[in-house]
């Protein structure tokens, strides 16, 4: 176990009255374009703000300059997210396609300093040279050369209380860095870590994560901007709170409402970034009206129940990202899980009586069983030890379709209990598979050809598990789904349209013949299936008539500057 040490100080909260959601003298940053991401990232000079937004139907990044002057987005950044600086402020470094990429401000060019980077969860640029950033899949604040090269642990977990690191924020020295730590209340919170040591000290509780600027931390509580006056060489935090601003977005833990340039701190207000609603369409992509209210998502994956009248989806509550079920007919939300552990990727199983996920409860993430209706914990579905993540289930409940370490997919047999490898690991990343209603094919997001595509598998037959198909797709794509007679199937485009290809069958069912895709709609969807760490984030009735999507509201959220 990593030593530690820690700094634990009793917070004051400054409760004031009623007035603006800006309570300091704060200039705000206006014009910047609607979003359904709060990512942003203020320069090393103070000047200039990257913010997330629609360019050609797509999410960009886009430079806003501080004061006055349009925004304007950058070409080559299309689904972007976490954007973060170079120190010298000629290049922006981001998140897009399972990639860490960086964008030279001055020509354009755009270059890729890492590949497969699944479930991004933030990045920090250093003056040594040093880039720090942190994945959810992996729970590592990870550190790499600007160059590229291999990554290497920059802080992990320390101990079975710990669920999830992410956002890393480095010091103005390029050594000292904070991050947050997702846990049970006494460890969860915003940590500092020091490059080339394994000691870490826990700086304060928060929701989310936080940054430095003139001498404070700045970090969000109960939706609100607090200041505390910090010394990083000494890792002093003094009890001196001062609150900054009301109705600070957080939504999960790695949200990014505020940035910092080591002076001066820029934060957004309102909801943008944390809303999601469910809402239906029919196949012309008219709306058919909402489910529930609005609710803040960990970007998961969405199940209809199998008799059609429940979904299954996560939400975040209290910092902690939960599963819920929804019913359709009331739009009322029932917890399925609780507390601060980290539960994602969530199923409903084959007869609809209980929930599957993973969740980190123990040494790592493993995969439960929750009995709906039932107050007892969830149960642990494999007995042995292993990151185990569930994907599918046949019909029949036999065959449980699931990832392990890494995206491969395996399968086990729930009738003999063998687990079988069809994807293995070291081969081309596959992810949020899924089985044909008949069991047959599994249609799957696949780097197989070289850009993530959508390919079946199969047939499955065991112990025949069958091969990978060409593409289906020839534009990018991923999250597929199937008519109820599998007879259709239904993913969303790297552009974000929903897109349908009609498949028939030889009459011994092992081999298919695929339509070219056909455009159905396109909706308001804030994520992209070339990100793979977001789920799917629609499902499709069985009649594959109706498609209930969760959506990205696109909300004006103003920017305020706060310092020096």
């Amino acid at each position: 176990m990593m030593r530690r040490f820690f700094v634990r100080l009793m917070v004051t909260l400054l409760w004031a009255g009623p007035g603006s959601t800006c309570l300091a003298a704060d200039a705000i940053v206006a014009g910047t374009p609607p979003t359904s991401d709060a990512s942003l990232a203020l320069s090393p000079d103070g000047l200039t703000l990257a913010v997330m937004g629609r360019h050609e139907g797509r999410k960009h990044l886009w430079l806003k300059p501080v004061g006055s002057g349009a925004a304007r987005p950058l070409p080559g950044t299309v689904d972007a997210t976490f954007p973060f600086w170079s120190p010298d402020g000629r290049k922006l470094g981001f998140f897009a396609a399972d990639e860490i990429r960086q964008i030279d401000i001055e020509s354009g060019m755009v270059t890729t300093i890492l590949s497969r980077v699944t479930y991004a969860s933030g990045g920090s640029w250093g003056k040594n040279g040093v880039i720090l950033f942190s994945t959810a899949g992996q729970y590592i604040i990870w550190q790499i050369p600007e160059t590229g090269g291999m990554p290497t642990p920059a802080a992990t977990l320390d101990g079975p209380d710990q669920f999830s690191l992410s956002r890393p924020h480095f010091l103005p020295d390029g050594v000292n860095f904070l991050f947050y730590v997702q846990g049970r209340e006494a460890e969860r919170g915003i940590y500092q870590g020091i490059l080339g040591t394994d000691l870490t000290r826990r700086l304060t509780d928060s929701e989310s994560a936080g940054v430095f600027a003139s001498g404070k931390l700045y970090y969000t509580r109960n939706g609100e901007l607090h200041a505390r006056s910090f010394d990083p060489v000494l890792g002093l935090l003094e009890d001196d709170d001062q609150l900054i601003a009301r109705n600070v977005p957080t939504g999960s833990p790695a949200a990014a409402p505020l940035t910092s340039n080591g002076q001066q701190v820029a934060y957004r207000t309102g909801s943008a970034g944390t809303g999601k609603q469910l809402v239906w369409y029919d196949r012309a992509g008219k709306p058919l009206g909402t489910v529930g209210e609005p609710f803040s998502s960990g970007g998961g994956p969405i199940s209809l129940s199998p008799d059609g009248k429940t979904v299954v989806l996560n939400y975040v509550h209290e910092g902690t990202t939960d599963i819920g079920v929804v019913d359709l007919a009331t739009g009322r939300l029932t917890p399925v899980s609780a507390g601060p552990e980290s539960d994602l990727d969530q199923l409903w199983s084959n007869d609809g009586a209980s929930v599957l996920f993973s969740s980190k409860r123990t040494v790592t993430i493993e995969m439960y069983r929750q009995q709906i209706g039932k107050s007892l914990d969830p149960e642990k579905v494999f007995s042995s030890v292993a990151l185990r993540r569930p994907m599918d289930i046949t019909r029949d409940g036999r065959y449980l379709f699931y990832r392990m370490n890494m995206p491969d997919l395996w399968v086990l047999d729930q009738q003999t209990e063998q687990e079988i490898p069809i994807i293995r690991p070291g081969t081309a990343p596959t992810h949020w598979p899924r089985v044909s209603p008949d069991g047959r094919w599994i249609a799957v997001q696949s780097y197989s050809s070289g850009s993530m595509q959508v390919h079946l598998h199969g047939p499955f037959a065991p112990p025949a598990l069958g091969t990978t198909s060409k593409p289906l797709t020839t534009n990018g794509g991923g999250w597929p789904r199937w008519r109820g007679d599998g007879k259709e199937l239904f993913y969303v485009e790297a552009d974000g349209t929903l897109m349908a290809i009609s498949l028939s069958y030889s009459d011994d069912g092992n081999s298919f013949t695929a339509s070219n895709p056909v455009k159905l709609f396109t909706p308001p969807i804030n994520s992209s299936p070339v990100n793979t760490g977001a789920g799917p984030q629609f499902a499709v009735t069985p009649d594959g008539q109706r498609f209930l999507v969760t959506t990205s509201p696109e909300i004006e959220s103003p920017v305020y500057l706060h310092g020096d």
